[in-house]
């Protein structure tokens, strides 16, 4: 089956109860493959490239408009596409990715917009389940196609590499299969050049969450005996401080803010859910109250752009199922538009706040599959062109 970003891994196992390694197993489906990653673009296959521009040379789509960038599985291949959201039908192809039968590349957007680094499980793997963890290869694709650039060959398939804020550099990680012992290593975009950033011995689960906004840490959610703990490594010297320490079950959908000042999580403590919010650099912790938050399981809480709101995603209740826009300081707030039936998690706001990404499910607790689906801002729900196994990656332009 094929493998999904860690955070809608997160998302969906957590609605059956796959516990805290919901983060990092295979992808949720309605069939019985057993779960595998992606390689890279095999040689000979055929490239589908952007437009071109006047001199012949493939180009993404103008930035005036907010662009969909995601990813569509297929059995031994991913397709990378672009697609405005005014014409979502006229997608253009970035590259093929050749992978190991139904493992899927896991994609990540660079901040510049220039490039998409992801891993993938070479179609050559003998073993893709043994080699999930630390096989995989990174590479990273311009966005006006072209070749892309190997990277590495020892990553963790499961998870997508996180971007430093310029673009310059990368994170990805490595687990040793023997003693689960994860290794963050730090890629410099300039040289292609790896280092070992942290190695967490003995951590029972842990899972990066990405960079402080000056880069200067790197921060990972470490499940533990009774909580999580958010830890901060220092790029500099591979340090490593407990940041914060979160009470009762397992924190999760970590997202930063816009400016790189805070991260909103989900939490249960005591039974109930909780939409909590750790302010940078020095941990401190809150949690948003909302009379708008119903008593059932949060999900995927994601910053608006331009607003000071976060949206969140939670259970069907009352007969309601679109997500909720709950602002920081507690007044007011609305409810989207959701489906008719089951509900929907949200992935991203576009940079211009216009258009939300949202991962809608027929029911709860899940039993399919979600679907991606764009809402608009007079509250259509429409969806990018291809099969339903398509996975969010990031937005371009829309910059007011």
């Amino acid at each position: 089956m094929r493998v999904v970003p860690a955070a809608l891994i997160a998302l969906v196992l957590a609605l059956v109860g796959a516990g805290a390694w919901a983060l990092v197993t295979g992808r949720f489906s309605d069939d019985s493959s057993p779960g595998e990653p992606a390689a890279r673009q095999s040689p000979g296959a055929e490239t589908p490239t952007p437009t071109a521009a006047a001199d012949g040379s493939p180009t993404a789509p103008a930035e005036a408009e907010p662009t969909l960038v995601y990813t569509e599985f297929g059995r031994d291949q991913d397709t990378i596409w672009l697609a405005a959201v005014s014409r979502l039908e006229e997608r253009q192809a970035v590259a093929t990715v050749a992978h190991a039968a139904f493992w899927g590349i896991n994609a990540s957007l660079a901040p510049d917009g220039a490039s998409v680094a992801y891993t993938a499980l070479s179609p050559t793997v003998p073993n893709p389940e043994e080699a999930a963890d630390n096989q995989a290869e990174l590479w990273v694709q311009p966005l006006a196609g072209g070749e892309g650039r190997l990277l590495a060959n020892n990553a963790d398939v499961r998870v997508a590499p996180m971007w430093a804020p310029d673009s310059g550099s990368l994170v990805y990680q490595s687990v040793a299969r023997e003693s689960n012992s994860p290794t963050l290593f730090r890629v410099n975009m300039e040289d292609g050049s790896a280092s070992v950033l942290a190695t967490l011995s003995g951590a029972a689960a842990a899972f990066p969450v990405g960079f402080s906004s000056d880069a200067q840490s790197f921060y990972v959610a470490q499940i533990g005996e009774g909580g999580t703990d958010l830890l901060a490594i220092s790029t500099a010297d591979g340090s490593v401080r407990t940041l914060a320490r979160i009470a009762g079950g397992v924190a999760r959908d970590w997202h930063a803010s816009a400016d790189g000042s805070s991260l909103a999580f989900v939490n249960r403590v005591q039974g109930r859910w909780e939409l909590g919010v750790a302010s940078l650099p020095d941990g401190s912790l809150s949690a948003l109250e909302s009379d708008l938050l119903p008593p059932v399981e949060l999900f995927s809480p994601v910053w608006h752009p331009r607003r000071s709101i976060v949206t969140v995603g939670t259970a069907p209740s009352g007969g309601a199922t679109g997500a909720l826009n709950v602002p920081l300081n507690g007044d007011g707030g609305e409810r989207l538009p959701g489906p008719d039936q089951g509900f929907d998690v949200p992935l991203a706001w576009s940079p211009d706040g216009g258009y939300l990404t949202v991962q809608g499910y027929s029911e709860y607790p899940v039993q399919q599959r979600g679907r991606l689906f764009v809402i608009t801002p007079d509250g259509q729900r429409i969806a990018p062109a291809g099969q339903a196994e398509v996975t969010f990656v990031g937005w371009l332009g829309g910059d007011a």
